[in-house]
């Protein structure tokens, strides 16, 4: 974890400020008049010859740890949203993630 005096942290590109001590003076970009709100999507990826149900046990055990009241606790004093996805769905997601930026790109 970062000390306070080894990095400024000048905006954070979200609605609201950060729960986090550490961060809770920095103003956010609707607080200074911007419209943006940056998130960011994590996951793990198999190799695609992966047996469905090792993908599936994993998938799994995703869910329970991002289900877990300590964890989301965590994850919400450092203004983390948490939002589980299973493999389907999360593969859906980036198909779809990928396409619109392709389109953006392709301008």
């Amino acid at each position: 974890m970062l000390a306070q005096d080894q990095i400024v942290v000048i905006i954070n590109a979200a609605a609201e400020r950060s729960a986090d001590p550490m961060f809770a003076d920095v103003p956010t970009t609707a607080e200074l008049g911007a419209n943006v709100n940056m998130s960011v999507s994590r996951g793990f990826a198999f190799r695609a010859s992966t047996d469905e149900s090792i993908i599936a046990y994993w998938s799994g055990i995703f869910e329970k740890v991002t289900s877990n009241a300590d964890f989301l606790a965590e994850a919400q004093m450092q203004g983390l949203p948490i939002y589980f996805m299973d493999y389907k769905a999360a593969n859906e997601f980036a198909a779809a993630e990928m396409a619109f930026f392709q389109e953006l790109l392709a301008d």
